[in-house]
């Protein structure tokens, strides 16, 4: 996904390639997916994780900030074609089709050069095609990596790097891919260890030197993605993790007199001032994030700090998102979550069936545990007394302290959102 687009028709793009761009671009498809199924959907996910994975992974498993526009001094000449050059590399047949489908022509759509693309038709082709069109690329991609590359922005950055992990783990659980949760997993491992230290987070990891303190955002970011991995392992570890950094958060960023977080921490140096807010940018606010990830601690761990905390954020900005809500949608998102949360608790062994038929009808925005035992659920959540340990997988479905009966069919799933009056209305699905 590139950064940008330069004009009105979409087709021009500023060819930069940003980590986080790429990040919410998997996030949001991964949730259009669950919803309509749209096959389109999970070729791009697949084809942005694995350029991810290829291009933006650096040493050791994290994810790099950000890939150039330009290569010998041209911006774009990496990505464009010409026909001469197509009708070069593939067959007659196989550069027809390509030109065709693509908009390829000799006079070019882009300063004598074509962007490939095909927005002047956006339904795929029959499977045939597609694979005639997919083999042309391959081609044409390895043709391509004989050029000079952009220069490649190395550093990792907590706050971008969390946007990554969380994508990738919640695509590596919709779609079951374990070499998505592997990268997943390393990605967290790795910056934890390179940016986590003496219990603050620092913000940028480079030749070996990790710098500056972490913004409010590297925090609510990596919140997320060790919730994301919960959700995906099942493993306690990262409600630690999430709890760790969220303790950290509040301890060095926290503003008791108007009930939310600043952007900066009282660690920083050589600041004139701190500000606050809860304006979503290029990238969510954290704020707006941490509305949902303190909402979802609390349900966690029973822990009733994370809802003051969420409560006070939620009464903070509330009157600011009313007025002008397209400021801040990372708030409104979670504000779901804060007001009325779903939660899920699987027991017993798979149920992996029942996890993918709840989300089809909750989506990703959810709190989520994977349980061997009630004990491990806090005394206050609504399924404490209902969970069973062991046996046949289960799922309780709740939604705030109502649950519904233990589903043990993706067909007693689909009854119990019926039963909760959410069949519908969160999903989208009709």
């Amino acid at each position: 996904m590139a950064r940008y687009s330069v004009d009105a028709h979409w087709l021009a793009p500023h060819f930069e390639k940003m980590l986080y761009d790429n990040a919410q671009f998997v996030s949001l498809l991964t949730r259009c997916w669950l919803r309509g199924r749209n096959p389109l959907f999970q070729i791009r996910i697949e084809e942005t994780i694995a350029f991810v994975m290829r291009e933006m992974t650096t040493a050791g498993g994290a994810f790099a900030a950000s890939y150039d526009a330009d290569s010998e001094g041209e911006e774009g000449k990496f990505y464009v074609w010409t026909k001469e050059e197509i009708e070069s590399l593939l067959e007659p047949q196989a550069a027809a089709l390509l030109c065709s489908v693509y908009g390829v022509s000799v006079e070019g759509n882009w300063e004598g050069h074509t962007i490939l693309n095909r927005s002047h038709g956006l339904a795929l082709r029959d499977e045939a095609i597609e694979q005639n069109l997919a083999a042309a690329r391959r081609i044409l991609f390895a043709a391509r990596s004989q050029r000079i590359h952009p220069c490649f922005d190395d550093k990792v950055l907590a706050d971008w790097n969390g946007l990554m992990i969380a994508a990738l783990a919640e695509a590596a659980l919709v779609f079951g891919r374990s070499d998505w949760k592997e990268a997943a997993v390393r990605a967290m491992d790795r910056v934890m260890t390179l940016l986590w230290r003496d219990d603050r987070l620092l913000h940028s990891y480079r030749a070996g030197q990790s710098r500056h303190e972490a913004t409010a955002e590297g925090y609510a970011n990596l919140i997320t993605a060790a919730r994301a991995l919960h959700t995906l392992t099942g493993s306690r570890h990262y409600i630690d993790t999430a709890e760790a950094l969220a303790r950290a958060l509040v301890a060095h960023f926290w503003d008791d007199k108007t009930g939310n977080l600043f952007f900066s921490s009282d660690q920083a140096d050589g600041l004139i001032a701190r500000t606050r807010s809860v304006h979503d940018d290029a990238t969510p606010n954290a704020n707006g994030i941490m509305l949902g990830n303190f909402s979802a601690l609390h349900h966690l761990t029973g822990n009733r700090v994370y809802l003051e905390k969420a409560e006070a954020i939620a009464a903070a900005f509330s009157a600011t998102a009313l007025s002008n809500p397209f400021v801040a949608p990372s708030l409104l998102k979670n504000a779901v979550l804060f007001s009325d949360p779903m939660q899920l608790v699987l027991t017993g062994e798979g149920g992996e069936k029942l996890l993918m038929e709840a989300l089809r009808h909750t989506g990703l925005d959810i709190i989520f545990q994977k349980i061997a035992s009630p004990a491990e659920l806090a005394a206050d959540h609504p399924a404490f007394a209902k969970a069973a340990a062991g046996g046949a997988a289960r799922l309780y479905i709740c939604r705030g302290q109502t649950c519904a009966a233990p589903t043990a069919t993706p067909e007693e799933v689909r009854a119990a959102f019926d039963l909760l009056g959410l069949a519908t209305a969160r999903s989208g699905i009709h």
